[in-house]
């Protein structure tokens, strides 16, 4: 532990860096937090560790239920330390230099996205730290970065809090399905939306702009060559 805590000040709190230990590893992944993709746990608990501001966020993850402002404008400053930039700035460049064929994964969160995980991964750490409370009151996940199915009490992920792109951007979204448009192409039905003129091939996803949907005459035909 040492080796940890030799680049803080000779006087900060030890017992604020353990507490800080948990809030950083729910936010860098965990059993139930999503991960952020190529960025090694590692890599954060060395970074976190030169900030004591960063620390002190840390060990707020998890100490109420609600993440507080100034907890996520912290936490927002430690995950552009582990992707080098501003993660808004660090998205958009990377896709244009994908020239927009990027793989979600791939891409930094945008600041909503990130909003969305902080509040998981502080929900996650909040049950962590209450594990030796008697009885302890945990609240639905609902509204904590998840949805949750009432009829079928099933929880899902919540990914967005914010639309992807701008009404403009979004309207010329495209697709490269050959055939027909489906979920696993991460076409337009991935994102939501009806297939445009600017799409490969049209197909059932289609709507005409007298709003009738389109219905393809050769829908049985061969697959279309590249």
């Amino acid at each position: 532990m040492n080796s940890l805590e030799m680049q803080l000040d000779p006087g900060f709190d030890k017992n604020c860096f353990m507490k800080a230990l948990i809030g950083v590893h729910a936010i860098t992944g965990c059993d139930i937090i999503s991960a952020f993709s190529g960025k090694e746990k590692w890599k954060a608990v060395q970074l976190f560790q030169r900030s004591e501001k960063c620390v002190r966020a840390m060990a707020s993850i998890g100490e109420e239920w609600e993440v507080s402002e100034d907890t996520f404008k912290d936490t927002d400053a430690l995950v552009c330390q582990i992707y080098g930039r501003k993660v808004d700035v660090l998205c958009y460049e990377i896709h244009c230099a994908k020239g927009g064929k990027v793989e979600p994964e791939a891409l930094p969160p945008c600041d909503s996205s990130l909003r969305l995980h902080v509040t998981r991964a502080n929900y996650q750490a909040a049950i962590w730290r209450r594990a030796i409370v008697p009885h302890p009151v945990i609240p639905s996940p609902g509204g904590h970065g998840w949805e949750v199915d009432n009829i079928s009490n099933v929880v899902e992920f919540v990914w967005l809090g914010s639309k992807p792109a701008p009404d403009e951007v979004l309207e010329l979204l495209s697709c490269t399905c050959k055939r027909a448009c489906s979920v696993d192409n991460w076409g337009c039905l991935k994102a939501g939306l009806k297939c445009t003129d600017m799409c490969s091939v049209q197909c059932e996803n289609m709507v005409t702009d007298d709003g009738v949907q389109y219905e393809s005459e050769d829908s049985d035909s061969e697959d279309v060559e590249d």
